[in-house]
C-alpha cells in the first residue's frame, strides 16, 4: 500500500512527545498495510464523499489524523492532523 503524507503530519511529529509521537509513528506504519487500523479508533467522515476515496479519521489522544483511501489505486493519503479542538471548524 502507498502512503503519502503531508507535511503539516511531519511538523506534528517533530513537535510532539511522549506516547502521542510513539502513536503516530504506529499509525503510520500500521496504515502501510491496514487502511483500518484497530487501535485507532477509525471512522468514516459523514458528508465527504468521492467516487475514488473513502475520507476517515484516527484519533490519537487529543489529536485526529484525517486521511483519504483510495480502494483502487491502494493509496492512503493523510491530508491533516489537527488537535481535536480545532480539527471539526474547518471540515
Amino acid at each position: 500500500m502507498r502512503l503519502k503524507l503531508q507535511r503539516e503530519l511531519r511538523k506534528v511529529l517533530k513537535d510532539s512527545k511522549g506516547h502521542i509521537k510513539k502513536n503516530l509513528k504506529k499509525l503510520i506504519n500500521e496504515l502501510k498495510t491496514n487502511p483500518y487500523p484497530p487501535d485507532f479508533d477509525i471512522k468514516k467522515i459523514k458528508g465527504y464523499a468521492s467516487k475514488e476515496d473513502i475520507f476517515l479519521r484516527a484519533r490519537i489522544g487529543p489529536y485526529r489524523v484525517f486521511y483519504a483511501y483510495n480502494k483502487t489505486k491502494k493509496e492512503i493519503t493523510i491530508l491533516e492532523t489537527k488537535h481535536r479542538s480545532k480539527a471539526y471548524k474547518q471540515l
